[in-house]
């Protein structure tokens, strides 16, 4: 119940404008039963105000992108199927529910689904990736390589912003006592 309090108060924090450092501080002082780390990795992914207002552009070309690229597959798995596969189940399959609920927490600035859907944009692509140099020598572009190359815009994209919008924070010592110190740094 106390994690709840704490993501709640911690989003509550950074929405009315205060910096990640300060939050951390805040939050620590009113639950010191709380582990700093913990404290620290909850602010970890959630984006400041002014990140929001500033990377905003990116997030919706991103998002953009995640609605581009479920399309895509969903038209990619369409094309050509006979009429009888165009039943009622075997169409829930098709869809990329995956990517939909991703794209779910990137709109609401979620800093683990921002990561998840760059590490794993880029590592599908990877796998494609003498394709999609073929293309780069000429060969012609396939709905296939479109959509590699279209997952390896939305992870580079996504990283971007992750690396931007959402501070990591430093641990260290205090000088002057010992305790552990846990600093963020703004990228604003």
């Amino acid at each position: 119940m106390a994690a709840r309090k704490i993501k709640d108060e911690a989003r509550e924090l950074l929405g009315h404008g205060l910096p990640h450092q300060l939050a951390f501080d805040q939050l620590l002082a009113q639950y010191p039963q709380e582990k700093p780390k913990r404290i620290a990795d909850r602010l970890r992914y959630m984006p400041s105000l002014a990140a929001k207002e500033k990377y905003r552009a990116e997030q919706r070309v991103l998002l953009a992108l995640v609605v581009l690229s479920v399309l895509l597959s969903v038209w990619r798995a369409f094309n050509g199927l006979p009429d009888d596969l165009w039943g009622g189940i075997r169409l829930l399959r098709l869809v990329p529910f995956a990517s939909l609920f991703l794209a779910y927490g990137v709109w609401h600035w979620h800093g683990q689904h921002v990561e998840w859907v760059g590490w794993m944009n880029i590592l599908g692509a990877m796998g494609e990736l003498k394709a999609v140099l073929a293309v780069a020598d000429g060969s012609p572009l396939t709905a296939q390589l479109a959509g590699n190359v279209l997952s390896v815009a939305i992870g580079a994209l996504a990283l971007y912003l992750l690396h931007k919008a959402f501070p990591k924070y430093t641990k260290g010592k205090d000088p002057m006592t010992g305790a552990a110190r846990y600093l963020f740094q703004e990228r604003t």
